[in-house]
């Protein structure tokens, strides 16, 4: 489904930002590391991007988590249980 990949970029993102931040903290506390801070802003835009995306990611897969439901909505019920039997297998 969809929505199980965009999950997945979601949360390997997610470790995306908290290695970044890591990163950003340890310019922040030891300054004479990056004097100028250039990696230091650069990080902090990529983090930024990165959290977009995410947000974006999880507006898909609700977009997607929708539809599902509204689809098997429209199913009798032993089709369901059909299909779901069979995503498990």
């Amino acid at each position: 489904m969809a929505a199980d990949l965009f999950e997945e970029e979601a949360i390997r993102l997610e470790a995306k930002v908290a290695h970044l931040e890591q990163r950003v903290e340890r310019f922040t506390k030891k300054p004479y590391l990056d004097p100028k801070g250039f990696k230091r802003q650069g990080w902090a835009r990529l983090l930024g991007v990165y959290r977009m995306e995410i947000t974006e990611l999880r507006e898909q897969m609700a977009w997607h988590h929708g539809e599902a439901d509204r689809f098997n909505a429209m199913l009798p019920f032993e089709d369901i249980e059909k299909r779901r039997e069979g995503e498990k297998t």
